[in-house]
C-alpha cells in the first residue's frame, strides 16, 4: 500500500489527530457548550427542552453515584 494512501486514510479516520489531547478537549467543551446554548433557540418545543434537561440531570446524578460508589468500594 502506498504511503500517501495510508496517510490519507489516517486523516479520514482521525480528523483531529493533529491536535493534542488538551486542545481536543477544549474543542469538545466548546462544541458542547455551543450546542447547549443554541438548543433552546433552535428547538421551540418546551416538551423537548424539558426532556433534554431531565436527561442531563439524570446523567449527572448517575455519574455522581458511580463516582461515589467507585471511591467507597461498595457494591
Amino acid at each position: 500500500m502506498p504511503r500517501e494512501l495510508s496517510s490519507a486514510r489516517l486523516r479520514l479516520a482521525r480528523p483531529m489527530a493533529w491536535l493534542d489531547r488538551q486542545a481536543r478537549a477544549r474543542v469538545f467543551v466548546f462544541c458542547a457548550a455551543a450546542f447547549a446554548l443554541f438548543f433552546p433557540l433552535a428547538i421551540g418545543n418546551d416538551a423537548d427542552i424539558d426532556s433534554a434537561a431531565n436527561a442531563l440531570a439524570f446523567a449527572a446524578l448517575a455519574l455522581g453515584l458511580n463516582i461515589v460508589v467507585g471511591f467507597a468500594g461498595l457494591l
